[in-house]
């Protein structure tokens, strides 16, 4: 039996990234949507699902980490992710069904 207290928890996230960055900086990174004023929720790891609007041009994500180094965003009509210079050890967005471009460096 899975008890949900969120129903976007209990979802599939769109992309899911893990980075080796430590607890205790900030992590950034950028998204841009196909449509203006597209909301999404992202879960840095803290159990808080922080509410964000992205736009058409790229819109910047900053949050600082607390705890595990698992960043997941949820949400559709994403259709670019910057996460250069993120630390990641694994991006997955195996769950989302548009197209996405990446970009991935270091």
């Amino acid at each position: 039996m899975m008890l949900c207290f969120s129903k976007v928890l209990c979802q599939q996230p769109a992309i899911t990234m893990n980075t080796i960055r430590e607890a205790g900086y900030d992590f950034i990174f950028s998204l841009k949507a196909n449509v203006p004023n597209t909301p999404i929720q992202v879960y840095f790891g803290d159990g808080i699902l922080k509410n964000y609007t992205i736009d058409s041009s790229l819109t910047v994500i900053s949050h600082y980490l607390y705890g595990p180094q698992i960043i997941k965003i949820y949400g559709s009509n994403v259709i670019y992710l910057d996460c250069n210079y993120c630390n990641l050890s694994n991006l997955d967005d195996s769950n989302y069904n548009r197209r996405i471009s990446i970009d991935l460096f270091a």
